[in-house]
């Protein structure tokens, strides 16, 4: 077992009694330390001409640079997936073995974090150039002439499960107490469809509906919740409704029922929900969601409404407002995925 360092105060005691002429078993004794730290202490200053350690190589790493330039070659795929997959393809090149959380280890030094996969839709080529092709024509759009787009969308909410995963601070010993879990059940508990509409200047009337939307029922909603809500918006702007390609949005008695109501439509793209604010709002709700206790489908119902009466114009504006960079994010991406 090695003897302890001794400080720096004491090797420049060394140092100064040593220059003043004693020798080393003396200083040693006045000093209270090993001979070999006084001869040392003495030594490294006479050469390096300091008191303090030198800085030690250490360990040797058993993964060299080049060996983290492979271990970036071989996350790429379906192996990025696992870490011991990745470690089994590393050791066959390596003198050396190395275990799963050494390369965990230097994968988090070369930058990469184990992350739950980003959730996007299927884009064929032909759906990228669509997009890329829409971003082009509507790029010349200011902030102001998006405020007049009237965004819609439907989506559903159950009772026992949210769209985004919920976090909550816990120690281990909460982590079975009731406000720490995520109630399941067959069927998540039920469901509430909703649609709805925003712009620069709020939103519409929403609709709460618990069967499965069809073309009759959006008939209903263009005449019952979006016509009123185009009326109590300002008359001196003239609003453009967008709605995506859904089937029920696209069938020909939707189609009438637009031209009979003298709707003006957006134009839009395949495959876009990237592109379209709304989405982001459905997020936004789910999260206010998460603190709500929530038992049956008239609770959510009633929750949802709610939180939808509460959205302000303001939200609604600094969502909109977002448009144009996502439209120069697309196509930096050439009609592909961006975050």
């Amino acid at each position: 077992m090695g003897r302890k360092s001794i400080n720096e105060t004491k090797r420049a005691q060394a140092v100064a009694l040593f220059d003043a002429g004693f020798k080393i078993s003396k200083i040693a004794d006045q000093l209270n330390i090993s001979w070999t730290c006084a001869k040392n202490a003495v030594k490294r200053y006479s050469t390096y001409g300091t008191y303090k350690d030198r800085p030690r190589t250490g360990r040797p790493m058993k993964i060299t640079k080049r060996g983290d330039r492979y271990i970036k070659r071989l996350t790429k795929g379906g192996d990025r997936a696992n870490s011991n997959l990745i470690t089994q393809n590393l050791n066959e090149s390596l003198p050396q073995r190395v275990s799963a959380r050494t390369v965990q280890r230097h994968l988090h030094k070369l930058g990469y974090k184990y992350a739950a996969k980003i959730k996007k839709p299927f884009l064929k080529k032909c759906h990228k150039v669509q997009r890329l092709l829409w971003c082009k024509k509507f790029r010349s759009y200011t902030v102001q002439d998006w405020r007049h787009v009237i965004f819609s969308d439907e989506t559903t909410y159950y009772v026992l499960k949210r769209k985004n995963k919920v976090m909550v601070w816990r120690t281990d010993a909460e982590k079975l107490n009731y406000d720490c879990i995520q109630q399941m059940n067959t069927g998540n508990g039920g469901k509430v469809g909703i649609w709805g509409g925003i712009c620069g200047y709020g939103t519409t009337t929403a609709l709460f509906y618990s069967d499965n939307m069809n073309s009759t029922k959006y008939c209903e909603v263009l005449k019952n919740q979006l016509i009123p809500s185009m009326k109590k918006l300002p008359n001196r702007h003239k609003f453009t409704f967008q709605q995506d390609l859904a089937p029920w949005h696209t069938s020909k008695m939707v189609k009438e029922q637009i031209k009979k109501l003298k709707i003006k439509l957006l134009d839009w793209a395949p495959k876009s929900p990237d592109l379209s604010v709304i989405e982001e709002l459905w997020n936004i709700l789910d999260k206010r969601l998460q603190s709500k206790p929530i038992n049956n489908k008239t609770e959510l119902q009633q929750c949802l409404q709610t939180e939808w009466e509460k959205i302000t114009a303001d939200l609604c504006r600094s969502l909109i407002d977002t448009i144009p960079t996502r439209i120069e994010k697309c196509i930096k991406a050439r009609g592909g995925h961006f975050i």
